[in-house]
C-alpha cells in the first residue's frame, strides 16, 4: 500500500509467455506470497490484483537458475494515475561472485568442438578444461570432486572411470536439450551434498504452445585435420580417423496452455579404422 502497510487482498498471476502456463498466488496478511516450481529463463508477465487498489503488471520477468527472485511492489490508489517508462535490454549470462549463471542464448552461442557444457561453464575464470578437452577443473580442485546435476537428479561418475566427470565418455545430455546451466563454485547450501567441489545446475527444455524443433549434422576426419607432426623428431604422423555427430529436437504442445512435449536425440559414430 502506499502508507506502507500489507495489501492483503491481493492475487498475484504468473504467466509464462512461451506456454501460456498460468500460476495464482494468494497473498497472506503480512503481504507475503510464495511461488515454486517455475521454468528458469523464459520471460513471465506478473500481475497484481486488488480490490482497493490499481492493478500492477510486471512484464519481461526472468528467472534465474538457484536463485530467489524477489518481487516487491508498492501499489497506487485507483484514482491515481502513473505512467513509468523503463527501456533496457534482458541478459541471460548472469555472474554473482565465482557462480555464473547461462541462459539458452548464451548456451547457443558459445563456441565449442565437443557440443559439451563444459565449453560454456570455461568462460568462468574459476573453471579451467583440461589439455584433454574433457575434465574440467574448478578453483584448482581436482576435475573427479565436482558434481553434474540435470533437473536435480545427480549424472556423477560413481566409479571414476572417465576423466570428464560424467558416467559416460561423453556427456549424458544433448547440449541442444539445456535450457539453462549454472556454475557454482562452492555451493554452501544444506541442500547440496556428497561432492567437495563445485556444482554445474543444468535444467532442460520443455514444449511450448507453438511447434518448434532443430535439425545438425557435423562431421570431421583426416583430410580436413590434415598431418600431425611429431614435436621431437619433426616426423610427418599420418592420421586415419573419422567422427560424424548429427541429432535434432522437437517440442509441442500435448494440451495447450497446460501439458508439453520435448524431445532430444543426439548420435556420435566415430569407427575405430581397420588394423
Amino acid at each position: 500500500m502506499p502508507a506502507g502497510s500489507a495489501a492483503s487482498d491481493a492475487k498475484i498471476t504468473i504467466i509464462h509467455q512461451p506456454t501460456g502456463t498460468v500460476t495464482e498466488v494468494p497473498v497472506t496478511a503480512d503481504g507475503q506470497f510464495s511461488a515454486r516450481g517455475l521454468r528458469v529463463g523464459d520471460p513471465y508477465i506478473i500481475k497484481v490484483d486488488s480490490d482497493q487498489f490499481a492493478d500492477t503488471v510486471e512484464e519481461d520477468v526472468y528467472l534465474q537458475l538457484g536463485e530467489t527472485f524477489r518481487f516487491n511492489r508498492t501499489l497506487q490508489d485507483a484514482n491515481v494515475m502513473e505512467r513509468i517508462g523503463v527501456v533496457g535490454s534482458a541478459g541471460y549470462y548472469r555472474s554473482a561472485g565465482a557462480n555464473s549463471e547461462f541462459g539458452e542464448q548464451d548456451i547457443a552461442n558459445s563456441p565449442g568442438l565437443n557440443r559439451d557444457l563444459k565449453d560454456v561453464l570455461r568462460q568462468n575464470p574459476m573453471a579451467v578444461v583440461g589439455t584433454d578437452g574433457v575434465s574440467m577443473s574448478v578453483a584448482g580442485l581436482n576435475p573427479r570432486f565436482n558434481t553434474f546435476v540435470v533437473d536435480g537428479i545427480s549424472q556423477n561418475d560413481d566409479f571414476g572411470l572417465n576423466s570428464n566427470g560424467y558416467p559416460t565418455q561423453r556427456s549424458p545430455i544433448s547440449i541442444d536439450a539445456v535450457e539453462s546451466v549454472a556454475l557454482n563454485v562452492s555451493p554452501y547450501s544444506a541442500r547440496n551434498g556428497g561432492f567437495t567441489g563445485a556444482q554445474i545446475n543444468a535444467v532442460t527444455k520443455s514444449g511450448t504452445n507453438e511447434l518448434s524443433g532443430s535439425v545438425f549434422w557435423e562431421t570431421t576426419n583426416d583430410s580436413i585435420a590434415g598431418d600431425g607432426k611429431n614435436q621431437q623428431t619433426g616426423e610427418t604422423l599420418k592420421q586415419d580417423f573419422e567422427e560424424t555427430t548429427f541429432g535434432g529436437t522437437v517440442g509441442f504442445p500435448l494440451i495447450k496452455d497446460t501439458l508439453f512435449f520435448f524431445g532430444s536425440y543426439e548420435n556420435f559414430d566415430a569407427p575405430k579404422s581397420a588394423e
